[in-house]
């Protein structure tokens, strides 16, 4: 008859006094039964006892999103930047145009008469 250690529940060789695994006693040959090997919890379940397992992240999932946030970070300063610039360009350019006024005949291009 097999032997399980009464501690782990690993397998125990018959003439073993000790547990490989944890260092537990061996009962001796007159003590009482061995006791069966725990039954393993379902998946998912937690064993009673047992301390959570934290999920651990990839590392490299991590970097890859902060890269990727820095990108858009930097493309929208970028695009802020270019649509400042068109604005103080046509802030500065726009006064130099002298004010005319346009008159078209409906056909062709319209004229544009600066007074």
């Amino acid at each position: 008859m097999a032997k399980f250690c009464t501690s782990c529940g690993s397998p125990l060789e018959e003439t073993s006094k000790f547990c490989m695994r944890c260092g537990t006693p061996a009962e001796a040959p007159g003590g009482p039964a061995s006791a069966p090997p725990p039954v393993a919890p379902a998946e998912g379940a937690v064993a009673a006892g047992a301390p959570p397992t934290a999920k651990a992240g990839s590392p490299v999932l991590k970097i890859v999103l902060i890269v990727v946030a820095v990108l858009i970070f930097l493309g929208v300063i970028g695009i802020g930047t270019c649509v400042y610039g068109v604005y103080k360009v046509k802030q500065k350019f726009g006064g130099m145009v002298e004010p005319g006024r346009t008159t078209s005949s409906g056909r062709g291009t319209p004229e544009v008469h600066l007074e």
